[in-house]
């Protein structure tokens, strides 16, 4: 299953740490995560004004509620973020590493679901 996820609050050494390299990061590169997921960054928006907060857009490919435990620890324990926000297929969740894994895990029990 595909789930497109978008973390406010980021700045772009942020993404270098998620995608674990330093000096190049395009559009479309992955990382394997363990369980059979996958992770790809789509870009980052950022906007020049005060205040305003760059989002990194992501494409999560998981097909197991273990796989989503994994996802959302990695993602969790590269950011650690208290002021960022994250959003799953157009549901805002708190920026926590057991909320993102509670609703990973049962967004992939409802979506095999007949």
């Amino acid at each position: 299953m595909n789930y497109h996820i978008e973390i406010s609050g980021l700045s772009l050494p942020d993404a270098f740490r998620l995608f674990g390299n330093g000096t190049t990061l395009e559009s479309g590169a992955t990382i394997e995560l363990p369980e059979g997921g996958r992770l790809q960054y789509r870009g980052m928006i950022e906007r020049r004004a005060v205040g305003a907060e760059g989002i990194v857009e992501l494409m999560l490919e998981i097909g197991t509620a273990v796989g989503a435990g994994v996802a959302a620890n990695y993602i969790y324990d590269k950011l650690r973020r208290k002021n960022s926000r994250i959003t799953i297929d157009r549901t805002e969740i708190e920026f926590e590493e057991g909320k993102i894994k509670k609703f990973l895990q049962e967004k992939i029990t409802k979506d095999k679901r007949p």
